[in-house]
């Protein structure tokens, strides 16, 4: 609707996007008239915008672009600043990158048409990712073997332990028993994961050795009668490198099959209790056990009266 009849007007501002039409009429001394039209496109400028996420340290971070543009688009293309120290860029649309380092970082983007463009920026927080760390006090053993964990980890909120046998906990710094009932060693891979309280994670592993343990077992020909009581022991241990016998009367022995006497001069029933304990080639040991009844030694005196006389 503005018009002039100046020969060259000052600028003209559109503010409304478009097609304008513009017409110069001449007209001159004689009167004649002529006229010609040219045409002005005004583009909107893209209206910048993008979606970003916090995330964790050597996590991947998504950026999501949401320009907006009306006459004169498409967005046809995007250059992002990442905010980190190597100044790294990105012309996709919706690009990714991982940040090596927690901090907040300054994110700009420009969304640019084929004739204008528009600049979008935010900010983006990288939290610290928690580190795990623990140490056990036993990492090899017999079993039963009890191990106390000790959580050292930074950042940590809360925890998850995994034994490698089925079982966990959600303990700061537990403690777990473990078991072999065979005799080869066993090994468990026991886990620890850390999370902060943002929800970054971290974790670490360790090896528990529990040893085989041998298996205690003997018998004996032993029966109920008086003292002296003769008895031979067999040893049906498996997996004993040494023996330690012991005959509950203060005596013992360390060969494998012992031959022992018991006494009993007292006027009552004496029951012993037999004690076999065995080491295994690992260190582990294992006992058994079996009572002996013994009944008391016969004791036999006499006298003769007269002591003394003639044939």
């Amino acid at each position: 609707g503005d018009t002039s009849t100046l020969s060259n007007p000052p600028p003209v501002s559109f503010v409304t996007t478009g097609q304008h039409i513009v017409t110069l009429t001449v007209e001159s001394n004689n009167g004649c008239i002529d006229s010609t039209t040219a045409s002005v496109e005004v583009y909107d400028t893209p209206d910048a915008n993008f979606g970003v996420f916090n995330v964790c340290e050597d996590a991947l971070a998504s950026f999501l672009d949401s320009s907006t543009v009306g006459y004169g688009g498409p967005i046809n293309s995007w250059q992002w600043s990442f905010g980190d120290t190597s100044n790294n860029t990105s012309t996709n649309q919706n690009p990714t990158f991982t940040y090596q380092d927690s901090g907040t970082y300054s994110i700009w983007m420009v969304a640019s048409t084929s004739f204008c463009s528009d600049t979008a920026y935010d900010t983006l927080t990288v939290e610290p990712r928690p580190t795990a760390i623990f140490q056990e006090s036993d990492s090899i053993g017999c079993s039963p073997l009890t191990v106390t964990f000790t959580n050292q980890s930074i950042f940590g909120s809360t925890y998850y332990w995994d034994f490698g046998d089925g079982n966990t906990s959600n303990l700061m710094s537990p403690a777990y028993t473990y078991t072999n009932a065979g005799q080869a060693d066993t090994f468990f891979v026991v886990q620890l994961v850390v999370y902060s309280a943002f929800g970054c994670e971290d974790s670490i592993t360790d090896t528990i050795i529990v040893k085989g343990n041998p298996i205690a077992d003997f018998t004996s020909d032993a029966v109920l009668d008086c003292a002296p009581l003769v008895v031979n022991f067999e040893d049906l241990s498996t997996g004993a490198v040494s023996w330690d016998w012991d005959f509950d009367d203060g005596f013992g022995s360390t060969v494998s099959d012992p031959t022992h006497v018991f006494n009993n001069q007292t006027s009552f029933i004496s029951n012993y209790t037999i004690t076999l304990s065995i080491t295994a080639s690992n260190g582990c040991v294992d006992s058994a056990f079996q009572t002996i009844t013994v009944y008391p030694e016969p004791l036999f005196g006499f006298s003769i009266v007269p002591d003394s006389g003639c044939s």
